[in-house]
């Protein structure tokens, strides 16, 4: 269950104890302190016994400095992926744009999570499941709900298990059936070593093919110079 609201502290007490007995949950919550910088976006998961497993503060934000934006109001977390280990796996949270980080959420990935969860709030309107490659490179399953804008669950592959469009439900309610045991992946080993080696390689390649095509065009004129010099010569 994840939930996209604004809460107090104070108020926070009350979905933490009303889900004792119940599934593991995200709870989705702005804490609000009072002053600009203060305001923290969080996701919480909270276990089955109302205890807070993980307080996850969004990491990225969206703006510019002190001019507008999210990074005019918010107060950005650490640059950490924070997980659990549950009943139902390993469980990574996330918030919003955070897995638009490749490099970040990779942290997931040597985590070994199973299942990440990334509610957001899609601004512009999301049409469709713009992360499932973060599941496929980190090995974990994903849900998405999301607030104007097409919620999600991936597999570890990309499968689509579930979707929704915040425009075209009447409940706000989401089922998947997701795998609870992820698998391993290189690129959670290597990152994006392999790019990088290419890109090299390429930077390699160019003075290389420079090297041979000014050797050949050396190579073809002392041919047309020793073809030109027999030509002259009188014949016996």
């Amino acid at each position: 269950m994840t939930i996209g609201s604004g809460y107090t502290r104070r108020q926070v007490r009350f979905p933490l104890n009303s889900m004792r007995g119940q599934l593991y949950g995200s709870l989705w919550t702005g804490t609000f302190v009072g002053m600009p910088r203060w305001i923290k976006v969080v996701n919480l998961l909270i276990s089955n016994q109302g205890v807070l497993e993980v307080n996850y503060r969004k990491r990225y934000l969206l703006g510019m400095g002190d001019l507008f934006g999210e990074t005019l109001i918010y107060n950005k977390g650490p640059e950490v992926i924070q997980s659990a280990n549950t009943p139902y796996g390993r469980i990574g949270v996330s918030i919003c744009r955070d897995m638009s980080f490749a490099s970040y959420a990779r942290q997931a990935g040597e985590q070994q999570v199973d299942i990440m969860l990334d509610p957001s709030y899609d601004v512009p309107k999301s049409g469709g499941p713009i992360y499932a490659l973060r599941a496929i490179e980190n090995g974990f399953s994903m849900v998405r709900p999301v607030y104007n804008g097409y919620s999600y669950a991936v597999d570890y592959n990309g499968k689509l298990l579930a979707d929704m469009d915040s425009d075209s439900t009447d409940t706000g309610i989401m089922y998947a059936d997701v795998p609870i045991k992820g698998v391993n992946t290189i690129y959670s080993k290597i990152g994006d070593l392999f790019g990088w080696i290419c890109v090299f390689g390429l930077f390699g390649f160019i003075p290389l093919s420079i090297i041979l095509s000014t050797r050949q065009k050396k190579r073809m004129r002392k041919d047309r110079s020793r073809a030109d010099q027999e030509a002259v010569l009188p014949s016996a």
